[in-house]
This record gives structure tokens, sequence and C-alpha cells, in this order.
């Protein structure tokens, strides 16, 4: 007989070890190209620091965005408070919740990720943003929405 209590476990460890291993490993798929767009989280990170009126007090504004390849302007344009008008004066939440629209040069094409931005007022604080299309000057739009409401 050629199945025993030995090559039973052999085969259930290899198959174990086997499943451990991500499909599409590093190994198989080789090394992942390098993406052109973001940079990494700073350290010095203002925005827990920063609420809805600090970005609203500087509509109008440019800021720096961070790339890989270098740094982009973008101008803050909006800044929008999400809250449900039946709960903006709720006891039970705390906090706030808004968005923020940046426009850009139409040839500056960013896709969604996070990006590192600077700003004299502002400091340097990381978020993601989503492409929104264009503006009605032909600029680019770019969105990010900050959440902090708490139940």
């Amino acid at each position: 007989m050629g199945l025993s209590r030995r090559s039973l476990f052999r085969a259930g460890t290899l198959a174990g070890l086997a499943a451990s291993v991500p499909f599409g490993s590093a190994v198989l798929a080789g090394p992942k190209p390098p993406s052109p767009g973001p940079t990494p989280q700073t350290k010095d990170d203002s925005l827990p620091y920063l609420n809805m009126r600090d970005f609203s007090d500087q509509i109008g504004t440019p800021l720096a965005l961070r790339r890989q390849t270098g740094t982009a302007s973008l101008r803050l344009v909006e800044v929008r408070d999400l809250a449900k008008p039946a709960l903006r004066d709720a006891p039970a939440l705390v906090g706030e919740v808004f968005s923020v629209t940046f426009s850009g040069p139409a040839g500056l094409v960013l896709r969604q990720d996070v990006y590192g931005f600077d700003h004299p007022r502002l400091g340097s604080f990381s978020l993601l943003i989503v492409p929104g299309g264009l503006a009605d000057d032909g600029s680019r739009l770019y969105t990010a929405i900050i959440n902090r409401q708490i139940p």
C-alpha cells in the first residue's frame, strides 16, 4: 500500500506551506515597478490639528503637492461641509465631515492616491485625493474627504 502516515504527514505539510504563500507572490510575479505618483506620508503631519475652518481660511491659496517625480502646485478652491443638516447640531455626534477641492493645471494628471502636501499656514500633511473632472476654466479638479464624525 502506497499511503503511509509519513507520506500523508509530508503531503499535508507541503500543502500547508503552499497555502501560506500569497497568490501572485513576488517570487512568481517578479518585482513590482515603482509608482510614479505619490510619496510616503510625511512624518510632520499637521492634518490631525486642522479643521474645516482652517482649510476654509486658505481658499484661493496654492499648495505644493509632493510626488516622486518632484513637486506640483495645486490651488485650494472649495471647502464644503458634508454633515447632514439634521445631524449638524445633534449632541451625540462629535467632530466634522467635509470635502476639500483642489485645482491643478490641465496638463497635470494625478491618479487616485495618497499625496503629500505643503502649505505655509496649514503645514505638511498627506491626503487621499480623487480626480474630479475638469473645471470650467479647463483646470483639473481633485477632491479629498475628511471625516472626523464620531457617534
